[in-house]
């Protein structure tokens, strides 16, 4: 599982965000690029979840966007919908940078104050 490190690190961060800000998350909205299956990595935050107990009443939202490709050749940017099709759809080269899109980013964290 590639997202095994990324995962972790989001679990990681959303649990110091919330413990610094003593609040107790139950909606945490993610967005992800086109290296990741929403499907997939919900099950796998799930599972890894299980190791935080200030995540045990979170539930996961992820929302995929679009990556972002720039051609070496011709200078064209483009989006990237599809992770095993990297061309250029200007002019076809494989010779292209993947600028956007392969993270997985925090976008919100819905909580519920302490009582």
């Amino acid at each position: 599982m590639h997202e095994t490190g990324a995962v972790k690190k989001v679990l990681e961060e959303v649990v110091l965000f919330c413990k610094r800000a003593s609040i107790c998350p139950r909606r945490i909205v993610l967005e992800v690029g086109t290296g990741y299956t929403a499907e997939h990595l919900i099950e796998h935050l799930n599972h890894e979840k299980e190791k935080f107990p200030e995540l045990s009443g979170a539930r996961f939202v992820v929302k995929k966007v679009s990556g972002r490709l720039k051609c070496r050749k011709c200078g064209r940017e483009s989006a990237l919908e599809d992770e095993y099709e990297i061309i250029c759809p200007v002019c076809d080269s494989a010779d292209v940078l993947i600028e956007d899109g392969k993270d997985i980013t925090i976008k919100t964290i819905d909580y519920d104050a302490p009582n």
